[in-house]
């Protein structure tokens, strides 16, 4: 068996057509139909119940399941994972065929579940539904396990085996901005759209930029204080003041990047930017900064920001990973 390390991926570039609205997760587990259910096989697969200990799962090997099926076994009461959320997981990974324990994150460093989900596509219907603190029992069959099955070729997983996958479900954050809008009455700040997806777009006034560094809460987030002693999970958008121009954005695949505030260096000007940002914020806030020069990366620049350049930069404060359980 080998630990799997977690891993978070980030992107850029992102921009639509926009309007104001919000979006916000269901919140009840009854109000929402599995995408995917429970069947014989997942059923034949025996899983240990103890959230603070890694899943222990044992089955009648060889296992030989040709659909992906997925069983609770233990149901927590915290959020429900929908299309609107980013759940947090551990998991173990089995191969169906000898019974054996393949890979496992073990339980003390939550990732996305999109890292999982890239390599199998059908874990994001898996999760729907369920809820934070819960224990899954994924059994993944025929063309949905040949992605594993091919990832693990090297640990002796035969092409055409059943895949188990024993998903803790840790947190469950919301992909976009979620709570109560603010009035801002700060001066020299762009105005903020969003489009029906929640991805926001800024609109820059013809006026000057600041000279001094401004912040405000755009959405005050209806979730769980940010502790900034550990890594926060957000989206952020980076637009140049002086001419619109997009330098990056972690909207366009949904995948949001992890900001740690924790050792940033007194002289780390950019980095006391993104604290302050954070500071006293909740899971769910939208928090928009004109960032000059001497607050962000000074006359030199960094990457495609020029030397110089006021920086506008948009937050979706999301959380921090593995608070639910």
């Amino acid at each position: 068996m080998s630990k799997v390390p977690a891993v978070l991926l980030s992107s850029v570039l992102v921009l639509a057509g926009l309007t104001a609205c919000s979006t916000a997760p269901a919140t009840s587990a009854s109000d929402c139909e599995p995408v995917v259910q429970g069947g014989s096989t997942s059923t034949a697969v025996r899983v240990s119940s103890d959230l603070a200990e890694e899943p222990d799962a044992h089955f009648s090997a060889p296992l030989d399941g040709t659909v992906t099926e997925r069983t609770v076994a233990v149901a927590g009461d915290g959020p429900v994972v929908t299309e609107d959320t980013l759940p947090s997981v551990t998991f173990s990974i089995y191969d169906g065929t000898t019974g054996d324990e393949v890979v496992s994150t073990g339980i003390d460093a939550p990732t996305l579940a999109t890292a999982l989900a890239a390599q199998a596509p059908v874990i994001d219907d898996a999760l729907q539904c369920a809820t934070g603190g819960s224990r899954l029992v994924v059994t993944l069959g025929g063309e949905d396990a040949a992605p594993l099955a091919q990832a693990f070729a090297g640990y002796g997983v035969a092409a055409d085996s059943t895949i188990v996958v024993a998903i803790d479900v840790h947190d469950v954050l919301p992909r976009v901005a979620s709570g109560s809008p603010q009035a801002v009455f700060a001066s020299g700040l762009p105005a903020v759209v969003q489009d029906a997806e929640g991805t926001p777009g800024i609109n820059i006034p013809s006026t000057p930029a600041p000279s001094t560094l401004r912040v405000a809460e755009l959405i005050a987030g209806d979730g769980a204080p940010v502790d900034t002693d550990r890594p926060v999970l957000v989206n952020a958008m980076i637009v140049l003041w002086d001419d619109g121009q997009i330098v990056s954005s972690s909207w366009q695949d949904n995948t949001p990047s992890l900001l740690d505030v924790s050792s940033i260096a007194a002289d780390d000007a950019m980095g006391q930017t993104f604290t302050t940002m954070l500071s006293d914020r909740t899971a769910g806030s939208r928090v928009v900064a004109v960032v000059p020069p001497e607050n962000g990366y000074g006359a030199e620049g960094a990457g495609q920001i020029p030397g110089g350049a006021t920086q506008i930069i948009v937050l979706d404060v999301l959380g921090n990973l593995g608070d639910g359980q």
